[in-house]
């Protein structure tokens, strides 16, 4: 927020593509936090952290991120492509 009052121009985020290694539907927020790791064949795999919540401390602390999806997702399946943005990246 201070650097927009500082006249920063907002940038918007492009999430990176990653492999889904889980199904979940859509939730109405559209964002599941997800950990984020080195495949078998060296890719790199989105994969979804069990508990999630805005009272679970655990659900930031465990993971690297967020899976953000588009309004035409309605199901997530494993080996789909997924916009990952790090939390690193938010800031």
């Amino acid at each position: 927020m201070i650097p927009a009052l500082a006249g920063a121009v907002h940038e918007k985020l492009m999430p990176m593509p990653v492999r889904a290694v889980f199904t979940t539907k859509r939730r109405s927020e559209g964002a599941n936090m997800s950990g984020l790791r080195k495949g078998s064949a060296g890719v790199m795999e989105a994969v979804r952290f069990p508990r999630e919540g805005a009272g679970l401390l655990s659900s930031l602390v465990e993971t690297a991120g967020l899976v953000e999806l588009g309004e035409e997702i309605t199901l997530v399946e494993p080996d789909q492509t997924v916009g990952f943005s790090s939390y690193a990246s938010l800031s």
